[in-house]
């Protein structure tokens, strides 16, 4: 009864002493409400949390303790008085869990994403002036390989987002700038980005629907903030140089293989030494030089409470290693937002930029122009000019020398680009925003060539060569949304949803002439024979129809469903319009009761998504029967133009669908020191377009059918943590790790076989196949060289006693087994020192480079390793004998020339200086850095070519990893400055 009579009167007595607290709770740097902190009276079990105005309401009496969390932000214990408004300020100690992270058709905050994402530093970017976007992104997002496959300045870059996906529908991601995808990434100046967020999973990227089977990539550029004008002015300036040269054979050492080539093959020496007693031209020391490059970038930027903008111009300028071989970028940004009304405001994002390349020729024979090949080939017996002015040609054959094959020919391709985004946002009532926007991307590029009439041999026998092409496109999307925004106690709504119609239209043009009267005049107009002339045009279009509910339950439990119905012009009318929804949760345990109060665990969020993305990158008119001009017949002696069925049409073709399943975990621990991301996935397209076999009685041996599957499977394992933090001294690390396995599942039966990857006289080394990683090496089995005659084994892997296409196998993949990126930045008073680490693991290369310098099979030059090559029976080598012809076929396509293609690279190392603000009030300066950076410095690989990371083939989906006298990398060193006035 006593107990009872306690009890009663506790209650009684903390009824009297309760009363309703009304508080707010706020970033005490910003004063921004925090939406959604949980507050927790211990001794009671009373919870709260904050609205959309930080603001909240509990019943507690004095002397109570008031626990606060927040995400990102340190808890914090507050003790009931006798006030009844109160403030409660919060001490952010995690920017990455606080920043906004941009989504397709919006944003988030970085704590409530439940897809995959991934975010770039940006920061500093002023310090490394890249080249390209792309190099922004190598070595900093798991799951994300960036290839530079070419070190010709400027040239594109190979981009996979978890994997290969399609054989013929393209692999690259699709780039948004500021809301508006593009065609490519050419012409975005890397000084004006701000943030770069990859999408990954098919959560985060199905809002894209047929474009976003290959992952997204959202670039935002930069605002100005409501401050006094801010003027910056950055100037860098570079030297570049090749990371190594090959070891080639000298004029004696050249005409002994030459000789004993033509001897072994039963004929007789060739060459004599006493003809060329003191010629010996190293031409990779001609053909390469230290490249100069400049960049400068002066923006404007600012704004007030109704308006911000921001301008820029830029001009990157970089010649090549190579001679004769260049780049340069020049661009002009404008960025406005303008308030009208509280509740209507209009914005713009305007760039014009022109690119502008200077050509040669690569990824080719010497004697097809390759440069590169070129200086490996030619022998150093000749010099590079004839007495009489001409260039000189291999005496044995009629090729060129490479210096003439850079400086004879005009090679020049210019392209000017215009993205514009013009937008308009009206909040219609109280959290219902409608936004309409037209954008326009457009771009006119036109390649110039001239080959002069008299230096060459090859331009004397065409009298000289002109040509003349042009390509321009133009493509506007017009977007229209509505977003609803509402929050009901302790859920969280948004809902969003619109259409979107996009169209394009491509023309293009070419015309060649020869038989110039001399080099003064090299416009087509001059040459007095047409060789080739042709236009052509094309177009598409897309409508679009998008939606996506967002939902959080006291800031723990999330939730998101996004849906795209794309309706194209490129598939069959059977199948005109695909729909690729998605949908992800998010589970925060750290939130839980049943969670430890522990120190060490800040924030503990479950992943989990599935969906459906698309690929529409297959042409334009696949779907259809199309016609070929030129089929022209003769009728009573008269010709006739024809014409004649090309393509058989298919309505029933439809669009690659790519299912994707992620399940990930972010925590973070030690006050948000330590933060990590890992995730796994399984990735499979299905209805992949493959040309299949037809009957003969349809008039076509192939066709275009969805029958193909491919998957992607893999980890991906990120971690940032903040090793030191001291006033004058700060340590942090980024390190990032992902594994991938593709496989083919089905390209029309296990039998079914596409070979890619050609190489001259050599054949396919590439093959396509059912339980195939896509793009596997195919080739044969070399068992060593056979020491009685010189020449290379093969293993009959058959058993038939022949060695035949039969006994050919998959020899290696270039797809590497884990890619993986490393990143130290280290503080120390005002000096900053940050680099980057890469590594790729386990590709395979294939070096068919070696195929020509070390085939001894013709007059060509070799490589130092042929003087190990066989000569008289018993040798024991590993380098085959030297015979005209190759009648043995020592240089087919076999695991002799694959070679491992793993490497730890030095990607940039950066030193910065931060000149201390008192020593330039005086001048009117805000801020002045002073900058030296390194790039690709440092690379360990026992890859015998000039670099690992190479492709012949470019962006190809089937082919990659084969090196073929391929422009190389080089290593850079740049010195700038950046200045705020």
């Amino acid at each position: 009864m006593r107990i009872i009579f306690t009890f009663i009167f506790a209650v009684f007595t903390f009824a009297l002493s309760a009363q309703t607290i009304n508080g707010i709770v706020k970033d005490d740097k910003t004063d921004e409400p925090l939406v959604g902190a949980n507050l927790l009276i211990k001794s009671t079990g009373k919870r709260a949390t904050t609205d959309f105005a930080g603001k909240f309401k509990i019943t507690a009496a004095k002397g109570d303790v008031l626990t606060i969390k927040y995400i990102g932000y340190e808890a914090k214990n507050y003790t009931i008085d006798s006030e009844n408004d109160i403030v409660i300020n919060l001490k952010s100690v995690s920017e990455q869990l606080k920043e906004t992270v941009v989504i397709g058709y919006g944003s988030k905050s970085r704590k409530d994403i439940t897809g995959s994402v991934a975010s770039v530093s940006t920061k500093e970017i002023e310090k490394k002036p890249f080249t390209r976007l792309e190099n922004i992104l190598q070595g900093q997002a798991a799951g994300v390989q960036v290839t530079q496959y070419s070190g010709k300045p400027g040239n594109e870059m190979s981009i996979r987002v978890r994997g290969t996906t399609s054989l013929s529908a393209g692999n690259e991601p699709l780039y948004v700038l500021d809301g508006i995808p593009l065609l490519s990434a050419e012409g975005i100046n890397p000084a004006d980005i701000a943030s770069i967020e990859i999408l990954k999973d098919a959560s985060a990227s199905a809002i894209y629907g047929a474009r976003a089977a290959n992952g997204v990539v959202l670039i935002t550029t930069k605002m100005g903030t409501p401050n006094k004008p801010v003027v910056s002015f950055n100037f860098s300036y570079g030297l570049s140089e090749v990371t190594k040269k090959l070891p080639m054979l000298g004029t004696s050492d050249y005409i002994d293989l030459v000789n004993e080539t033509y001897i072994n093959a039963g004929g007789s020496a060739r060459l004599d030494k006493n003809d060329y007693p003191n010629i010996n031209t190293n031409w990779q020391n001609e053909i390469f030089r230290v490249a100069a490059q400049s960049n400068y970038q002066l923006s404007l930027a600012g704004g007030s409470n109704k308006s911000r903008y921001y301008f820029s111009v830029n001009n990157q300028n970089q010649d090549g290693i190579v001679k004769n071989s260049g780049f340069e970028r020049t661009s002009v940004r404008l960025n406005v937002v303008n308030e009208i009304k509280s509740n209507l405001r209009f914005g713009t994002n305007l760039t014009l930029s022109n690119v502008a390349y200077k050509n040669v020729p690569d990824n080719s024979r010497v004697n097809q122009g390759g440069v590169i090949l070129g200086a490996l080939s030619t022998p150093t017996l000749i010099g590079i000019y004839n007495p009489y002015g001409t260039y000189t040609v291999n005496p044995l054959q009629a090729w060129e020398n490479p210096v003439a094959n850079i400086e004879a020919p005009i090679n020049t391709t210019n392209t000017l680009r215009f993205v514009g985004s013009f937008y308009v946002e009206y909040d219609i009532i109280k959290n219902l925003t409608f936004k309409s926007s037209f954008n326009t991307e457009t771009y006119y590029s036109k390649n110039n060539y001239f080959l002069d009439p008299f230096k060459t041999q090859y331009g004397r026998s065409q009298g000289g060569v002109g040509s003349a092409g042009t390509n321009q496109q133009l493509v506007w999307l017009s977007e229209n949304t509505l977003t609803y925004k509402k929050q009901i106690r302790n859920h969280d709504l948004v809902f969003m949803g619109g259409y979107t119609a996009q169209e394009s239209k491509f023309e293009s043009t070419y015309g060649a002439v020869n038989g110039y009267p001399n080099a003064a005049v090299t416009t087509l107009n001059a040459g007095s024979r047409k060789m080739d002339a042709s236009s052509s045009a094309s177009e598409w279009a897309i409508l679009s129809y998008i939606g996506r509910v967002s939902y959080k339950f006291k800031n723990k439990y999330l939730a998101e469903a996004n849906i795209r119905a794309d309706g194209s012009s490129r598939f069959g009318k059977s199948n005109r319009y695909g729909y690729f929804p998605s949908a992800s949760i998010g589970w925060r345990i750290s939130e839980e009761d049943f969670m430890p109060q522990t120190k060490w665990i800040d924030d503990l969020k479950f992943r989990l998504s599935a969906g459906t993305t698309g690929n529409q990158n297959i042409g334009d008119y696949a779907s259809y029967g199309l016609y070929t001009l030129g089929a022209n017949y003769n009728f009573n002696g008269i010709i006739y133009p024809g014409a004649k069925p090309s393509t058989i049409g298919n309505d029933n073709l439809k669009w690659e669908s790519t299912n994707q399943f992620n399940i990930g975990l972010d925590y973070s621990l030690l006050k948000y020191r330590i933060t990590i991301a890992a995730d796994y996935y399984v990735k499979r397209t299905t209805n992949l377009l493959v040309n299949v076999d037809l009957p003969r009685s349809t008039g076509f041996s192939s066709g275009i059918q969805n029958i193909g599957e491919i998957e992607n499977r893999g980890f991906e394992f990120a971690i940032k943590t903040k090793n030191i933090v001291k006033a004058n001294f700060t340590w942090s690390t980024n390190f990032n790790i992902s594994s991938n396995k593709n496989e083919i599942l089905n390209i029309g039966g296990a039998d079914k076989v596409i070979y890619s990857g050609d190489v001259p006289e050599r054949g396919y080394a590439v093959q396509i196949k059912q339980g195939n990683a896509v793009g596997s090496f195919y080739g044969f089995v070399s068992k060593g060289v056979d020491p009685l005659t010189g020449n290379i084994v093969f293993a009959d892997l058959n058993g038939d006693g022949q060695i035949t296409d039969a006994d050919r196998k998959i020899i290696g993949s270039p797809i590497p087994t884990f890619i993986a990126g490393l990143s130290n930045i280290v503080s120390y008073k005002n000096f900053d020192l940050d680099f980057l680490l890469q590594v790729s693991y386990g590709n395979k290369v294939l070096n068919a480079t070696r195929i020509e310098t070390e085939g001894m099979f013709d007059v060509k030059n070799g490589s130092a390793a042929t003087l190990n090559r066989w000569k008289n029976p018993g040798d024991i080598t590993d380098m085959p004998v030297a015979m005209f012809g190759d009648p043995n076929k020592n240089t087919r396509i076999s695991d002799r020339f694959i070679e491992d293609g793993s490497y730890l690279r030095l990607r940039t190392v950066t030193l910065s200086y931060h000149v201390p603000e008192k020593w330039i009030a005086r001048f009117k300066i805000t801020k002045l850095d002073l900058y030296v950076s390194g790039q690709n410095l440092w690379i360990f690989s026992n890859y015998s070519g000039y670099d690992p990371e190479v492709n012949r083939d470019g962006g190809s989906s089937t082919s990659q990893g084969i090196d073929y006298g391929t422009y190389p990398q080089y290593r850079t060193i740049i010195g700038g400055v950046k200045i705020d006035f």
